[in-house]
């Protein structure tokens, strides 16, 4: 299982706010992540990829900042919560149905977080 708490300590400590990729300065083999502020906060790449590849790992590590980790953990610890409190719940039919609406809501939630990573990366707010 993810240790919560060492993640978001992790992601606390890291560059807050969102990142993008800044595709105007970012070579082949050298693409470039900034904060909102403009700060370089990776250089992502290497000769052993392609462009392409390139630009996919730079677009999920800009996607995938602390901002959006945290809201993960935050959510992450509300269907925790909820899955407890399923399980004490004392009939099936109850625990079954609690169940289908956790995964619908984290099936949105993803698909949200999905469509905010676009927006970003795309230069978006």
């Amino acid at each position: 299982m993810i240790n919560l708490d060492e993640l978001e300590a992790k992601a606390r400590a890291a560059t807050q706010g969102n990142w993008h990729l800044n595709k105007e300065l970012s070579r082949p083999a050298t693409k470039l992540i900034y904060d909102a502020s403009g700060y370089l906060i990776a250089n992502v790449g290497g000769y052993k990829f392609d462009d392409t590849e390139n630009d996919k790992n730079a677009e999920f590590i800009a996607t995938a900042n602390p901002d959006t980790v945290l809201k993960l953990i935050a959510a992450m610890r509300v269907y925790r919560g909820a899955l407890e409190y399923t399980a004490e719940s004392p009939r099936y039919e109850d625990r079954e149905s609690a169940l289908k609406r956790q995964i619908a809501d984290m099936q949105n939630f993803a698909s949200e977080a999905i469509v905010r990573g676009d927006e970003i990366l795309r230069g978006g707010v």
